[in-house]
């Protein structure tokens, strides 16, 4: 795999990422393989596998604030939506959970 075709591979990968998508998905679609996702999140040796990480790990964080400020958005109309922020948000969730 050239370069070109490897560094469009990871950007799809992240495209997965940034939509949410878990990462065995992920893998499947960009055709990265699992095991150097696993190895660029647990123990990159180089540069560019600590990039990559970084990479997923801004994707996974961003999609989950955007999600996040989706559902807080609709709490005015919906008691629902905060209600389910309440019980899982990291803030709140260990006072407001269901025991």
């Amino acid at each position: 795999m050239d370069m070109s075709t490897a560094e469009a591979n990871i950007n799809i990968l992240i495209g997965c990422y940034e939509r949410g998508l878990d990462t065995a998905e992920a893998c499947a679609i960009s055709k990265v393989s699992r095991r150097s996702v696993d190895v660029w999140l647990s123990s990159p040796s180089n540069d560019t596998q600590r990039s990559n990480a970084e990479r997923i790990r801004e994707a996974q964080s961003q999609y989950a604030a955007d999600t996040i400020a989706a559902v807080t958005a609709s709490h005015a109309s919906d008691w629902r939506a905060a209600a389910w922020t309440l019980e899982h948000s990291p803030a709140t969730r260990l006072r407001y959970a269901p025991k």
